[in-house]
């Protein structure tokens, strides 16, 4: 571990791997708080490395420090549900020296559940394998290199982060300018690619996020990008004039995207869900039965938890109602019932997110249509006719 100012969460993990692990490695980049104490408590390979803008320079000083066959590395706001730590300790069992094991991660904040991934934690203590960059660093190109298998693993590792928005948005400042400090040495990586765009994006910065992946597009990269992030790269173009007003270029970004060939559950109802905000309705309701067939695809980049088949079939329902086709429109309703979502929750939700896309004067027939005003009360119908009323004017 690496760690700086971490005395108000360290302790908790630590706890969580003690009894699994063989020893404990943690190097201090420079903590004013209570972290020494905490971490010496635990092991007494504690150490010190000054903060050189350089996250892979810190963790190599971890491994060089390390004394055994293989090694787990961990942050601090990083947590172990009790079931992984059972299958850590089993996972000893298959060290040969030359598999490495990726963990499922996933990124929560508020509590819930974000994104998710593969990422590689665990792999052998050798000498060639390093990790690699200043930020975002990784040890999958130098295991590589070294010969190693790679096994995805379904131990999962849950991942707080900052959840301040001032401390968040320092940190993201911080990450873009070590990010553009590897610009030379990284530019041809559709990873670093997308890192490099999604932070311009953080800070609105539509010109640049755009720039930096019609750049990429346009190098001989490209040829061997790797379907689902050149599926990735093309939603995100299309995300941006999304957001600039641009709905011809953006249909265009979500046509490419769509052509390649797409085959994941959260692939799918992502376009069915832009198609939407384009009032693209045939498009929409295509992807979004896509979606409801569809597997869900966990890879090495950050995507969304598998949504849920009920909010796919309220989806429907929207999209339904807004081409004229009420009878597609409240069977779809119906299913999203039998999903699971209870049916005054499902009304609920049908009415924000029409009012969300501006869809007032459906929103008013819906209120007084027969099988909808069953199930909303007297004042409720008052309620969203009143917030249409406001809306407009």
């Amino acid at each position: 571990m690496i760690v700086k100012n971490e005395a108000h969460q360290l302790e908790e993990l630590l706890r969580q791997v003690k009894e699994v692990v063989d020893e404990i490695v943690i190097v201090d980049t420079g903590s004013e708080d209570g972290t020494l104490e905490i971490a010496k408590h635990y092991t007494s390979l504690v150490f010190h490395f000054p903060w050189q803008n350089d996250f892979s320079a810190a963790r190599n000083f971890a491994l060089d420090r390390a004394r055994g066959d293989y090694f787990l590395w961990l942050d601090a706001d990083d947590r172990l549900p009790e079931e992984s730590v059972k299958k850590i300790a089993a996972l000893k069992d298959y060290f040969d020296g030359e598999k490495f094991f990726s963990f499922i991660l996933e990124d929560l904040k508020g509590g819930s559940v974000q994104s998710r991934c593969y990422q590689v934690r665990c792999a052998p203590l050798r000498r060639n394998i390093r990790f690699r960059y200043k930020v975002h660093e990784e040890l999958i190109s130098s295991l590589r290199e070294a010969g190693c298998r790679e096994v995805n693993t379904n131990i999962v590792i849950r991942h707080h982060g900052y959840q301040d928005p001032d401390t968040l948005r320092e940190k993201m400042k911080r990450n873009l300018r070590l990010l553009l400090e590897d610009f030379a040495i990284r530019k041809d990586d559709v990873n670093y690619t997308l890192s490099l765009a999604n932070s311009y994006l953080y800070f609105e910065q539509y010109e640049r996020a755009s720039g930096i992946l019609n750049d990429y597009l346009r190098s001989e990269n490209a040829h061997g990008c790797p379907r689902r992030a050149l599926i990735e790269i093309y939603s995100l173009l299309a995300y941006i004039e999304i957001l600039k007003g641009n709905r011809s270029d953006a249909l265009r970004w979500l046509v490419k995207a769509e052509a390649i060939g797409v085959e994941g559950k959260i692939e799918w109802y992502r376009l069915g869900c832009a198609y939407e905000s384009l009032g693209e309705l045939t498009r929409a309701i295509r992807a979004f039965d896509q979606t409801l067939r569809a597997p869900y695809i966990l890879g090495s980049l950050p995507t969304i938890p598998e949504v849920s088949e009920w909010e796919v079939s309220l989806r429907r329902s929207v999209t339904f109602y807004r081409m004229g086709k009420f009878l597609e429109a409240r069977e779809a309703l119906k299913e999203a019932i039998k999903f699971g979502t209870g049916v005054k929750e499902a009304v609920t939700w049908l009415f924000q997110h029409l009012l969300c896309l501006k869809e007032y004067g459906l929103v008013e027939r819906l209120v007084i249509e027969e099988e909808i005003s069953k199930i909303i009360s007297y004042w409720e119908s008052h309620f969203y006719r009143g917030l249409c009323l406001l809306f407009k004017n």
